[in-house]
């Protein structure tokens, strides 16, 4: 099964409802559970985005749970799919 990252920013008005991130994150992971997609991980992250999200899922069960877990505050999440490096 192929794994996606979505790569989100918060906007000012996400930064400032922060105090509410574990009962979105409970509603993301339900939101997911509902399209057949399970989150393996979440993490808050330093630079270009605030987290990430990761997803063993296929493209169209992602897509579906990332609109249906984007919250006001929160921009656009950026969806992709990660290749592993060949050595």
């Amino acid at each position: 099964m192929p794994t996606f990252v979505t790569l989100i920013k918060f906007t000012q008005t996400g930064i400032e409802a922060i105090k509410d991130g574990p009962t979105r994150l409970d509603a993301a992971k339900r939101a997911y559970e509902a399209v057949g997609a399970k989150l393996k991980g979440f993490y808050l992250v330093t630079g270009r985005y605030d987290a990430i999200a990761i997803l063993p899922t296929d493209r169209h069960q992602a897509a579906e749970g990332r609109h249906q877990v984007r919250a006001p505050g929160r921009q656009d999440p950026q969806l992709v799919q990660p290749h592993p490096a060949v050595t």
